[in-house]
């Protein structure tokens, strides 16, 4: 049907998801030849690599002799697959979300009226037999997408009743308005108070409306915000009469018929959970997420966290499930979006907040009165802080340490609390805001420093009279609050918490990240800004955090990020290219955050610059170590393709990587066309990606190594004269052998590596060189090889570490070879003084290496007299490469042995010689 855009595989390889391995379009009970078996129907089917292996080891594909035979298969198949644990679905919406693994074997065959025999009243017999079948009604194409021409349901009926579908109305003028560009967007949110969430929702649709859509708003709850919509132009309704959440999405589209409906919080979790598996092009269900209590490890002090509210977000297989029924689901923050990144089966985005400079004028009209109706002198530091009064925001805990800021501060500071409770909202927490009340009723030397100011829409006001804006949340999303204060030019403070570091560019320059949640460090910031006052300078902190808002999450750059979300939530294309989409795992841990010279924003950056622009990255994170400044850094690169996963399996420690990378390949675009996984120290050619060739299964590229040729030493030299002994010497031929390539040198067909079901595990040893086996296993099976040697501007990938990246990193860094380090020229000069090293410098150099030539750092073996009296006379050793041999050879003297800096028993797989004279 002309309204089904995707290909009709789609239709069933969707249900293909975690437990279920096979699918079809009704499942149906009892099987051909009467047995209560509920089974896929076998005119249409998918299956995964599972359900192929469990058939082929019942022999369902071997040829059947009898018709007879061949119904036995048909419900033998669905048995085996049960009876291995895995799940059977199907088109048939009716039986959406059943385990039939839980069901198949409480059924039992019974009669009906009609002398048919049933599994039972609850599954209808061969829906496609009569019409009146399914539940009394006709199988209706748009939740079968096929039909079964040959038997009592006619293609004139079917055809009769989708042509009434397709010419309606509102049909058509949807498709008008998506030709033009225009669509019908439905708001959803739980509230119209002037918290966070909804002031994100508000200004979105102001974009929207702006832009040419039709916009309207939903509410369960009135608020404040009402009016802001009316004076955009968009229309409200208020629909708190509707608890039944579940059926929320139909009953809306009677009154709007839409392109779109975001939902605007974690609230709509019915509404997501309950959406069939088969449904139609539009509506698309965007689900807007602003939570960071969306896993049992984020949750607040007091123990919650959104999975004892939504059962359905409880456990990884109902989340799993759960998720697919958003067709987007936008997070406001990277660090919000890393709790589910694992279930991210592309349809994940990111839209961090933005503020709206004609809004916030608005907002702090009557600011210039503020300090005098206060009572403020104009001299006096104030500090604001923003939000409902509740344990996570950590208000009590901050004028706690008042007295210890004042003194810091060593001047009058003022403290304005923004959010207490009041008609217009910010209702918090009663018991906290309690406590809040106690403690200052208690403290009267601080009471008059500080002001409670009530909830309202123009509590902006406020802030744009201090000094310092303060964020002492433990947890957030991603903080309105603060852009708004950066936005005024007031400098910031803030926690950790959630995606609140992804709003500075550069801590210390436009704005204070503290590293403690618990305000453990709040002391020694405040310090530092009273240095800066002492300085003369704090405004210039809040003036370089205005100018990162203005270039970052102003109104004007929050256009293109909405055209451009809106137009992958209609189309929901993958964009492609002459050579096809490329899938990238970057394998990463905290060490690629903070090396100097193989860092991962470099690599990162590498693929920014690429000239060809067709690639999803998948960001691994292969350890729990924290990952500091990762969530910060993504925000700065602002790039939608990259998707950050911390998965649920992650272990503390990850040789290789390379059982994690199997996890995450099946995240990978369905259709992408290519598969590279890579480390996060690694660098690319910007003209990388142009040498792809969808005519080859394998794209081989040489590439910049510490290993030139682990065979050839004798022919190219050892420690740094290996780089000296042609041009380009450090750029290592890939010949796709073990030991002999990098995985990161590679890019697969992703496609025939899902067909034959691949992984790298299942060739892993333990160096971690699962990348070599892997390689010579695809050309061994015939995999085609197009290979991509050195071209005059050297390598088109850098294995890191490496003397190539070292030193074109930095004019200031040397190589140390030994220890295949790259520091600077100060440490490396007290190496030297140590007497163990020296710089290289080669006789001729041949052309193309003078970069190198005396930034190698070499070691060398002491004279020491009792080393040459130990070996008096010449003698010639051969041993192999273990060391416990070695030291049985030269007892106590091992230690002094030294061959030009590299110790024989490095290497298991050749025999070192070692000549003494």
């Amino acid at each position: 049907p002309n309204w089904f855009t995707g290909h009709w595989t789609e239709i069933m390889l969707q249900l293909l998801r975690g437990s279920t391995g096979l699918a079809g379009l009704s499942i149906n009970c009892p099987d051909g030849i009467g047995r209560p078996i509920p089974h896929v129907m076998s005119m249409a089917m998918a299956f995964d690599l599972r359900t192929l292996q469990v058939a082929e080891r019942n022999g369902i594909f071997d040829c059947a002799e009898t018709y007879q035979d061949a119904l036995h298969r048909e419900g033998d198949l669905s048995l085996a697959v049960l009876e291995a644990d895995i799940n059977i679905d199907s088109l048939q919406a009716s039986f959406s979300g059943v385990d039939w693994r839980k069901e198949y074997r409480s059924l039992q065959k019974t009669t009906g009226s009609d002398g048919f025999t049933r599994c039972g009243s609850k599954i209808p017999l061969d829906i496609f037999f009569k019409p009146g079948w399914y539940y009394g009604m006709t199988p209706h194409p748009v939740e079968f997408l096929f039909y079964k021409n040959t038997r009592n349901i006619g293609a004139e009926t079917i055809n009769k009743v989708s042509e009434i579908v397709l010419t309606t109305s509102r049909a058509k003028r949807l498709s008008d308005m998506e030709n033009a560009g225009v669509y019908n967007v439905l708001l959803l949110s739980h509230s119209l108070d002037a918290d966070g969430a909804p002031r994100l929702l508000l200004d979105m649709g102001r974009k929207l409306k702006k832009e040419g859509h039709d916009v309207m708003v939903v509410s369960l709850k009135d608020g404040i915000l009402h009016t802001d919509y009316l004076k955009s132009g968009i229309r409200v309704k208020i629909i708190a009469a509707i608890l039944d959440l579940k059926n929320i999405g139909p009953e809306l589209y009677d009154f709007f018929a839409a392109h779109i409906i975001i939902l605007n919080t974690v609230t709509w979790a019915p509404v997501i959970t309950n959406r069939p598996a088969i449904r139609s092009t539009f509506p698309k269900y965007v689900w807007l997420i602003h939570e960071n209590e969306l896993t049992e490890q984020r949750a607040t002090p007091t123990g919650f966290w959104y999975g004892l509210e939504f059962p359905a977000l409880k456990t990884k297989p109902s989340l799993e499930r759960a998720l697919l029924g958003a067709d987007k689901i936008i997070f406001v923050s990277q660090a919000v979006q890393e709790q589910w990144s694992e279930f991210n089966v592309g349809n994940h985005a990111i839209f961090r907040g933005f503020v709206d400079t004609n809004d916030i004028r608005q907002r702090t009209y009557g600011s210039h009165k503020v300090r005098k109706d206060l009572g403020i002198s104009e001299s006096a530091f104030v500090i604001s802080l923003v939000g409902t009064i509740c344990s996570r925001k950590q208000q009590l805990k901050f004028i706690q340490k008042m007295p210890e800021i004042q003194k810091i501060m060593n001047r009058e500071t003022k403290v304005l609390l923004i959010g207490a409770p009041s008609a217009s909202g910010g209702g918090g927490e009663l018991k906290y805001v309690e406590k809040v009340n106690d403690f200052l009723s208690r403290r009267h030397d601080l009471k008059k420093d500080i002001h409670m100011i009530p909830f309202d829409s123009n509590s902006l006001k406020y802030v744009a009279v201090a000094d310092l804006h303060v964020s002492a949340s433990r947890t957030e999303a991603f903080p309105l609050n603060t852009l708004e204060a950066m936005a005024l030019g007031v400098p910031v403070v803030m926690t950790p918490a959630g995606g609140s570091e992804e709003q500075l560019t550069e801590p210390g320059t436009d704005g204070f990240l503290l590293s403690s949640l618990d305000l453990d460090d709040l002391g020694k910031t405040m310090k530092q800004v009273s240095q800066h006052v002492e300085n003369g300078d704090l405004k210039k902190i809040g003036k370089s955090g205005q100018r990162t808002v203005m270039s970052r999450f102003s109104e004007a750059t929050a256009s293109q990020r909405i055209s451009s979300l809106l137009k992958s939530i209609v189309h929901d294309e993958l964009g492609k290219g002459e050579h096809g989409h490329v899938c990238i795992i970057i394998r990463t841990f905290d060490g690629h955050m903070t090396d100097p010279y193989f860092d991962l924003e470099k690599m990162l950056r590498s693929l920014i610059a690429q000239t060809y622009r067709h690639w999803t990255a998948f960001i691994l994170q292969t350890d729990l170590r924290e990952m500091k400044g990762i969530h910060l850094l993504l925000s700065k690169l602002d790039d939608e393709r990259f998707r950050f996963v911390h998965h649920s399996e992650t272990p503390p420690y990850s040789s290789g990587a390379y059982d994690m990378t199997d996890k995450v390949i099946p995240l990978c675009p369905i259709d992408a066309d290519w598969l590279l996984v890579t480390n996060g120290d690694n660098v690319y050619h910007p003209e990388f990606f142009q040498y792809l060739d969808l005519g080859f299964d394998v794209v081989a590229y040489d590439f910049h190594s510490r290993n030139v040729h682990i065979l050839d030493s004798d022919i190219v030299g050892r420690g740094c004269q290996k780089y000296f002994h042609s041009a380009l010497a450090s750029c290592k031929s890939n010949i796709l052998r073990h030991w002999h390539t990098d995985v990161g040198a590679n890019v697969l067909n992703l496609k025939r590596w899902r067909i034959e079901g691949r992984d790298f595990s299942s060739l892993n040893e333990d160096d971690g060189s699962a990348d070599g086996h892997v390689m010579e296993s695809l050309v061994y099976w015939g995999w085609t090889v197009k290979m991509v040697p050195k071209t005059n501007a050297g390598c088109l990938f850098s294995h890191s570490p490496n003397i190539h990246t070292c030193l074109t990193a930095s004019n200031n860094s040397i190589w140390v070879e030994d220890e295949f380090l790259c520091i600077s020229k100060e440490e490396a000069q007290r190496k030297i003084d140590d007497g163990y090293h020296h710089l290289y410098f080669p006789s001729n150099a041949p052309e193309g290496t003078q970069i190198y030539r005396g930034r190698c750092l070499e070691a060398v073996c002491p004279h020491h007299r009792e080393f040459v009296q130990f070996f008096e006379d010449p003698r010639l050793f051969f041993v192999d490469a273990k060391e416990s041999e070695l030291r049985t050879v030269l007892n106590s003297d091992y230690d002094k042995l030294c061959f030009g800096g590299i110790k024989p028993y490095e290497s298991r797989r050749s025999l070192s010689r070692m000549v003494f004279d």
